[in-house]
């Protein structure tokens, strides 16, 4: 999971290439990917039926990620980096069809990390906290610039970091 990168809420068409889509993308966050590069790109889960449900107001089910591994770890890094310069990228000039939509760009997470992401993710708005990301599979948080950071490796963690900075 060291060379993967997760792609999300790029539209979904019919006969799309995901590999082609990957690199289109790559070259709007500046980084030049080659075939060879790519040992493969799909989208994740099955395909989406569409239909309407009473409570939804549109027809259009969420697309599904696409998942993609690549030959090194230089290139996630190199694309990783791009998407965080580039954090208001949108899928405008990608020859996709419907309004430009904007893209997600994130490392591959374990199903334990993604949880454990969330939650983290979740405490820190219930406490106020501006900063939670993954770096190479760990995930840290911190309160404020220049605050240290602190490392999420499990619920109790969350729990201590939160109450620690409560000064309880």
């Amino acid at each position: 999971m060291a060379n993967d990168i997760v792609i999300s809420s790029v539209p979904e068409a019919q006969e799309e290439n995901p590999t082609h889509l990957l690199q289109l993308i790559a070259t709007k966050l500046g980084v030049s990917l080659d075939d060879r590069d790519i040992v493969c790109a799909e989208r994740a889960g099955g395909r989406h039926i569409k239909a309407t449900s009473p409570s939804s107001t549109s027809s259009e089910p969420h697309p599904r990620p696409i998942m993609a591994r690549l030959a090194r770890r230089d290139q996630r890094d190199a694309l990783l980096n791009g998407a965080r310069v580039r954090r208001g990228a949108t899928t405008e000039n990608l020859g996709l069809a419907g309004k430009p939509v904007r893209f997600y760009v994130n490392e591959r997470l374990t199903k334990r990390n993604q949880q454990l992401f969330r939650q983290t993710r979740a405490a820190a708005g219930l406490h106020g906290w501006s900063f939670v990301w993954s770096k190479r599979g760990r995930i840290l948080v911190r309160n404020k610039p220049g605050d240290p950071a602190f490392r999420i490796t499990s619920e109790e963690d969350i729990w201590e970091v939160y109450r620690t900075s409560l000064g309880k």
